[in-house]
């Protein structure tokens, strides 16, 4: 069944928001496994269909995660790295950053590369 959403282009000048579960969170800052694979790619979502707040209130409990954006153009500057729109029924933000190796040393110099390129948009609730 195919979704109801048309895949689009993501510009280069795009945002990308990013759930980071607490646990990816030491001292304020967000580690490099934070950056994690899952099937085909990182899940993320594409700004211009959806807010910070939408993104972390999607799956899991919202105050267990910070969110934070990433610059298209900066995440494609990394070696082999795809940013692609994959909206689903539920989520026409739905992308993907994909390319994140499977292996070291590439995989953690790859993670590193995104700790440096991203902010924080919602900071991790301290209860």
């Amino acid at each position: 069944m195919d979704c109801i959403y048309e895949t689009e282009s993501i510009d280069n000048n795009e945002t990308l928001y990013y759930k980071v579960h607490k646990q990816y969170i030491i001292s304020s800052k967000v580690i490099p496994n934070a950056f994690q694979t899952k099937g085909d790619g990182m899940s993320t979502d594409w700004a211009r269909y959806c807010t910070p707040e939408e993104t972390r209130l999607r799956n899991g409990i919202a105050k267990d995660n910070a969110i934070v954006s990433l610059h298209v153009g900066e995440v494609r500057i990394e070696r082999n790295l795809e940013v692609v729109h994959k909206p689903e029924d539920f989520n026409r933000a739905h992308s993907l950053i994909k390319g994140i190796p499977i292996k070291d040393p590439f995989k953690t110099e790859v993670r590193r590369h995104l700790t440096k390129i991203h902010k924080v948009i919602i900071p991790l609730e301290i209860t």
